[in-house]
């Protein structure tokens, strides 16, 4: 009662994916919360609907409808102080304790702070990070953009602690984070100043005879701001200081830094500001891309030494490998959410990576015996399949999507290699196509494995140089057509198999004891008039960056308003919505082509050339290949009309019914 919707009207304000809005109720409902006294429950659900909430929500209602909530709750903060509707109040989040057991009272005094979010200052930051010419945020772009909409005075100075003093109030110091925000500069000449890390204190004389005291801000100037006039004041040699200027000047901007997504609230965002505040006519200078990632969970659950699931990665390495530890870091995700390592995909590691080394072995071993001469089709799909894939890991290397890349590069080489074992049948496998899977399938893996495929590069495929020092490979582009063939093989077969668990219950159900040892496949060589219509309607809504569809609601729109489909009449055009959904799901999986209106190939003569393979996988004694425009005497049904090019339907029947 005390959640009932019909007592209290439920107010929908945000929109969250797989919430709806009205997420409250939901997880009220999922979480079978009785009454206020389920305190976990309640703890657990306002959690996970404020993580939610906060970073995916979006919202419906007021002048910032359309908008994470994470960008529009400053923008309302901001406008109700504006508008004297609301002011400004700061608490503890719970009462702070000491370490000596007092409690902790928080004043607002007088302090220094550092102006972000000031007009000019904010706009050329904020330029930088939405161009894709001058910065990646990855994944985070929202989220930077976010913090510059709030992101103001912020306190830069403290009484106690290590740190600079502040130049012009020699009492207080620099708050660690504003003062750690520009030291990247100091990475291109730390190595002429310290030299290795044994004198990172300075107390042992400096590579370049350089010292602490000579290094003022003319000197600082001359390097980091490369002004032109060298510093008159300085005992420093003009080409120790060219040098040091040097070394900047090739190593900078920052091409890349990784840190953790908390710190895009401050640390990161201020790095920014301070880039372009200190090279404020150098914007060539300030940092291209970060890179940010969440915590990482061991099994789904937060480390914690309590708990007893607390990882060290030397513990890891001890008991699973460092391969195996690099393999399940790299499946346990790359995005803004926390990671999770599971023990399981580490242990699991372990024995694939053991048998992928002994297939490699055992294939050099009898590499004379394999076949030879002029390759087949499925030898070339094989090594087209390859080069796909080799060239998704590089993209997915690149991007840091270590996940992505992991999957091509071990995942789907492994499952390419089996199908292409299944395919060749009773023959052996090509040997130029299978050494060229064993070199590449290596070469792509090593950046996550670096040491079973250094072992397998240089001790069994006996490579002259160091697999770290190979190029990445290089060859012709892939032939999109074979690609499509065997994608289109790929996908019927699966959708055959659960075609045929289906035509099994229902025979059972039926009480047929005849066993289903035939088939009959309905291929579609063009689409009905109908679709025609709606996939040339489809093919006139843009598509993202990435070749994806936008969400469902906005192409639904699009083909409720189009002539085409107005004239159609109320069934018709209900099939024709969930045809035009289904062939969006496939733009989403394979791409652009799902819409194409013809195939580039005879879909029936690829099925009849893989005829016997397709027959022992459905486990049938025979299988004909026929136009869905065709009856077959075993069906009665109207299966046959499903089929659409590229996504042929199979029939099941006895032997005796035929």
């Amino acid at each position: 009662e005390w959640c009932d919707p019909l007592r209290f009207k439920v107010v929908p304000i945000i929109d969250i994916p797989g919430y709806g809005d009205q997420a409250a109720v939901k997880l009220y409902h999922d979480k079978k919360i009785q009454s206020q006294k389920d305190k976990v429950k309640l703890a657990e659900a306002k959690e996970e609907v404020y993580k939610k909430g906060f970073y995916e929500g979006v919202m419906l209602v007021g002048n910032h409808a359309g908008k994470k909530v994470e960008e529009a709750k400053n923008l309302v903060r901001k406008e109700l102080i504006d508008s004297g509707d609301a002011v400004p109040y700061f608490e503890p989040e719970k009462p702070v304790m000491s370490r000596s057991g007092d409690d902790c009272v928080v004043a607002l005094c007088d302090q220094w702070y550092l102006d972000y979010g000031e007009d000019s200052w904010r706009t050329s930051v904020e330029s930088h990070v939405s161009s894709p010419g001058t910065f990646n945020a990855f994944n985070a772009l929202g989220h930077f953009r976010a913090v510059l909409s709030w992101l103001c005075q912020w306190a830069c100075s403290r009484n106690y602690g290590l740190g600079s003093f502040l130049p012009w109030d020699d009492k207080v110091v620099i708050e660690s984070l504003s003062d750690s925000t520009i030291y990247m500069a100091y990475y291109t000449i730390a190595h002429m100043l310290h030299g290795d890390t044994s004198n990172l204190d300075g107390s042992k004389p400096s590579p370049a005879s350089v010292k602490a005291d000579q290094l003022t801000d003319e000197v600082f100037d001359y390097i980091f701001l490369q002004t032109d006039t060298p510093p008159q004041n300085t005992s420093i040699p003009t080409d120790k200081l060219d040098l040091m200027r040097r070394e900047f000047a090739y190593w900078y901007p920052m091409d890349l830094r990784c840190s953790g997504k908390d710190l895009i609230n401050n640390h990161l965002t201020m790095a920014l500001y301070n880039h372009a505040a200190i090279w404020d006519k150098r914007p060539d200078l300030w940092p291209k891309a970060f890179f940010t990632n969440g915590h990482v969970m061991v099994d789904n659950e937060k480390m914690s030494k309590s708990v007893g699931n607390f990882l060290t990665l030397k513990q890891s390495v001890e008991e699973f490998t460092a391969d195996a530890t690099r393999l399940a870091l790299a499946d346990a995700g790359d995005a803004l959410e926390d990671a999770n390592f599971q023990r399981k995909v580490a242990e699991t590691a372990l024995l694939r990576l053991w048998n992928f080394e002994q297939f490699v072995a055992e294939t050099v071993k009898r590499r004379d015996d394999l076949r030879s001469g002029p390759k087949t089709f499925v030898d070339e799909m094989l090594i087209n399949e390859l080069k796909i894939l080799v060239n998704d890991a590089r993209k997915s290397y690149a991007g840091l999507v270590y996940r992505e890349a992991l999957r091509c590069s071990f995942y789907d080489m492994q499952a390419m290699r089996d199908a292409y074992k299944t395919l060749v049948g009773n023959e052996d496998m090509h040997r130029e196509a299978i050494q060229l899977w064993m070199e590449w399938h290596v070469l792509a893996l090593s950046p996550i494995c670096p040491h079973i495929c250094e072992h397998i590069w240089t001790n069994i495929l006996t490579k002259p140089n160091l697999i770290v020092r190979e190029p990445w490979p290089t060859f012709s582009p892939p032939d999109p057509i074979m690609h499509r063939k065997y994608a289109t093989l790929k996908r019927s077969l699966e959708d055959f198999r659960k075609m045929r668990e289906k035509a099994e219950k229902t025979n059972q159900k039926s009480k047929n004891t005849e066993p289903l040892n035939k088939a009959v496949i309905y291929v579609a060589s063009e689409y009905l008039g109908w679709q025609q219509q709606v996939l040339q309607v489809l093919q006139t809504i843009p598509l993202d960056q990435n070749s994806k569809p936008p969400p469902p609601k906005e192409y639904m729109e699009i083909l409720k308003n189009s002539p085409a489909l107005q004239a159609f009449e109320k069934k018709l055009l209900k099939d024709a919505l969930s045809f035009a959904d289904f062939q969006m799901k496939e733009v989403h999986e394979r791409g652009p082509d799902a819409l194409d209106l013809n195939l580039p190939f005879d879909e029936r003569e690829l099925l009849l050339s893989f005829k016997d393979y397709i027959s022992s996988s459905l486990k049938v004694e025979d299988i004909e290949v026929v136009d869905s425009g065709s009856t077959h005497p075993s069906d009665s049904s109207d299966k046959r009309l499903q089929a659409v090019p590229s996504r042929p339907v199979v029939h099941f029947y006895s032997g005796a019914g035929a």
